[in-house]
């Protein structure tokens, strides 16, 4: 029987309330802060005896996705209290955030486990136009084919 691989997605820091970047050619663009970080962790899991369909599972962190390039997550804005994503803004053709909104992954170092390699999507511009309460929506993508 071949490994399965399980994926999870960590968020460490929420980001704290952050002023507007406002419209218009010299509109301040003042990024969320702390910029959004997301850690991406892949473990494989595979029976303890592969002769055995009944025997227990074992679980390991896998670091092979570290070196796949067709990982990327895309973050849009979503109202606070519904799932419904928010891309243009009354006038048709300006977008609620500014900046980049898309990631690729990132091979760094996780300081806050000893220094182990890692999968991380930064975000370190991304800004709001108009001021509210929203939530980050991210969708993690791999290219295939």
């Amino acid at each position: 029987m071949a490994a399965a691989e399980t994926g999870y997605v960590q968020y460490p820091a929420q980001p704290l309330p952050t002023p507007v970047c406002g419209v218009g050619g010299k509109a301040d663009r003042r990024p969320i802060d702390p910029p959004p970080i997301v850690q991406l962790r892949v473990y494989d899991t595979y029976p303890a005896d592969p002769t055995n369909p009944h025997s227990t599972v074992q679980t390991h962190q896998s670091l092979n996705f570290l070196q796949n390039p067709y990982y990327f997550m895309f973050a849009s804005l979503a109202r606070a209290e519904t799932d419904d994503e928010l891309h243009l803004l009354n006038d048709g053709k300006t977008r609620y955030t500014t900046g980049s909104v898309v990631s690729s992954l990132y091979h760094l170092k996780d300081t806050e486990n000893g220094g182990e390699d890692a999968g991380f999507f930064v975000f370190p511009d991304l800004s709001v136009r108009t001021e509210g309460s929203y939530r980050l929506k991210l969708a993690l993508f791999e290219v295939v084919g």
